[in-house]
């Protein structure tokens, strides 16, 4: 379950993706399904202590497991 946190919106672009490819490798993925990245997904950055990463779709099912 996703904890509470600051969160942000993004539309991956080519550039944003290529980025954080570079610096997080294979773990720049969706923390809930798992599948990696592409360009165009929209996708949640949740900050805690760490930075976890989710689908639009994904992050709105998490708020709902309980």
């Amino acid at each position: 379950m996703v904890r509470r946190g600051s969160r942000r919106l993004y539309n991956l672009s080519e550039r944003i993706l290529k980025i954080n490819r570079r610096l997080f490798g294979d773990s720049f993925r969706c923390q809930y399904c798992g599948e990696k990245f592409e360009v165009g997904d929209v996708i949640y950055a949740v900050y805690n202590k760490n930075v976890k990463w989710y689908h639009k779709k994904c992050y709105e099912l998490t708020l709902y497991d309980g």
